[in-house]
């Protein structure tokens, strides 16, 4: 490119090649083809590809009208996140604006790029890597890339060695990823859906056989799954009225499809015959969740009982539920940093976490949110803290405290 050095202008330039681009305001908003804006913010390394960005609120709020996208440069030219206003509205709704700004950060964890917003954790926006779409969300809502929070795998305690060509896939997510894919042997998919459902907690039977439904889910509602097994990125047809004589034969309530992506029109169809879609990468994304936190199957059940495609905004109760018990187990161990072993008050035990907040730029915790972590340490079976006389003191140091939380955990999952 003629601008060297310069990756905010680089872009501009290999935009230009494709677009019309004219500045329209300030020295960061561009018109692209009169039909979409674009807020460009650039970011240089910061280390360990790491990148920070301001996103300034009233350049943003004025513009957001105008179909405008965010798009934000990490370093080069090569490496951009282009976010459309109304996802990034939703994602900075509730955060505290820094000197006129939104603060952003942007890194890689392994294949996944990352963007963390403080008090509101960390979203995957990989698919919107290198995202050159400017149609009108109104026209593309359903079928554009997905933000979703970020749910780490759990870690594993033992090294597992890399899978030899032709061997089997060990982990479910391996199964649900390569079966899926194995149109020459569908028996194989159906087999990791119904090891999936169960996983889940869902009573699920493996049928399978010409003129039978995959896989039944029993309870807590049922369900006739059908397993689609592609090479091709994406399913176009389904034979709708056959998976509805499963249903009825059955004595189901909702029918489901699985697949690795559906065309929009098949969308459209599904959503006309009640019928249920959903992909093996949102499935993915759901045993994330469950594997960090079970939630019950009848929310799971639900889930799979709703027409259309059932993509990742449908997983957002379940996410939220996540990041609640997250939230919670932060704010017990903040809430017991700042106790010792002197009984003290709620108000007593506020005055020292906002001190500890202001020194380390941490969230301030309310008084109710420090009351309900109390009155669940203070009882059985954690009964970390003690509460007499309307006080709260240590029963441990923080650190044996959190050891006991653990140990306690650990016992569930003992015969």
């Amino acid at each position: 490119m003629s601008v060297a050095g310069d990756p905010k202008k680089q872009i501009v330039e290999l935009l230009q090649r494709h677009y019309d681009i004219r500045r329209v305001a300030g020295q960061s908003i561009f018109d692209v083809n009169s039909k979409a804006e674009l807020y460009i913010r650039y970011s240089k390394d910061l280390g360990g590809g790491k990148f920070f960005f301001g996103v300034g609120e009233q350049e943003f709020l004025s513009r957001s009208g105008h179909n405008l996208f965010v798009l934000l440069v990490c370093g080069a030219a090569e490496k951009v996140v282009v976010i459309p206003a109304d996802v990034l509205k939703e994602l900075v709704a509730g955060v505290r604006v820094a000197h006129g700004q939104w603060k952003l950060n942007i890194f890689s964890e392994g294949p996944r790029l990352l963007l963390q917003l403080a008090g509101k954790g960390k979203f995957d926006v990989s698919e919107f890597s290198n995202y050159f779409d400017f149609t009108p969300r109104k026209y593309t809502r359903g079928y554009t890339p997905q933000i979703r929070l970020h749910v780490p795998p759990a870690p594993r305690k033992e090294r597992v060695e890399p899978r030899r060509l032709g061997e089997e896939p060990r982990t479910l997510e391996e199964k649900l990823q390569t079966t899926s894919r194995d149109s020459d042997n569908p028996d194989k998919f159906e087999r990791a859906l119904q090891e999936f459902f169960s996983e889940l907690g869902l009573k699920a039977r493996l049928i399978g056989g010409p003129g039978e439904t995959d896989i039944l889910v029993e309870t807590p509602k049922r369900i006739v799954v059908d397993g689609k097994s592609t090479k091709l990125p994406s399913l176009s047809h389904v034979n709708f009225t056959r998976i509805k004589q499963h249903k009825l034969a059955n004595d189901a309530e909702a029918m489901l499809i699985v697949s690795v992506g559906f065309q929009p029109a098949l969308v459209r169809d599904a959503m006309i015959e009640e019928a249920g879609l959903v992909t093996v990468e949102t499935l993915l994304t759901l045993l994330g969740i469950h594997r960090a936190l079970p939630m019950s199957p009848l929310q799971y059940a639900q889930l799979f009982g709703k027409s259309g495609l059932i993509s990742d905004e449908h997983l957002a109760e379940l996410e939220a539920e996540l990041e609640a018990c997250r939230n919670w187990l932060e704010d017990a161990s903040r809430v017991l940093e700042n106790m010792d072993f002197e009984p003290r008050s709620v108000d007593e035990i506020k005055g020292r976490t906002d001190v500890n907040s202001q020194q380390t730029g941490s969230r301030r915790l309310s008084a109710e949110q420090i009351t309900q972590a109390l009155a669940v340490m203070a009882r059985e079976p954690f009964n970390t803290v003690s509460f007499r006389h309307g006080r709260y003191s240590l029963r441990f140091h923080p650190e044996q405290a959190r050891e006991r939380f653990k140990a306690i955990l650990k016992l569930a999952h003992e015969p």
